[in-house]
């Protein structure tokens, strides 16, 4: 983990568990970043699996409705990241995406990027 990223973890938590619209409006553009498109998945096996961003990130949403659990929702996030096929184009363009996201909320409070861009 970047000093960056452990930061972004600390900023979230105080505007999420302050501010309900704030912490919906985040996740809501989180499903409309790849509405429509699938992601493909790889396990720590290194099997790959194909599934719908709508289903993936409105079960997210859904798990974490409330603002005072924003801190769990990035967590969540953080590993369906971690678990996205960056071999596959689609895919990669999809965590692209979602990571210029993050690091742009995240640099509007901070100044500082979540996500390097070693991926």
């Amino acid at each position: 983990r970047t000093v960056p990223h452990e930061i972004a973890h600390a900023v979230m938590l105080k505007l999420f568990g302050e501010n309900a619209e704030v912490f919906k409006n985040f996740r809501d553009k989180i499903k409309d970043l790849a509405k429509g498109r699938t992601v493909k998945l790889k396990d720590a096996e290194g099997n790959v699996e194909e599934v719908s961003w709508d289903d993936l990130a409105s079960d997210l949403a859904d798990r974490y409705e409330d603002n005072e659990r924003g801190e769990e929702y990035l967590a969540e996030l953080t590993g369906i990241m971690n678990d996205i096929d960056l071999d596959d184009k689609e895919s990669r363009n999809i965590f692209q995406k979602v990571a210029d996201f993050i690091n742009n909320f995240i640099s509007r409070f901070t100044g500082l990027k979540a996500i390097d861009d070693t991926y």
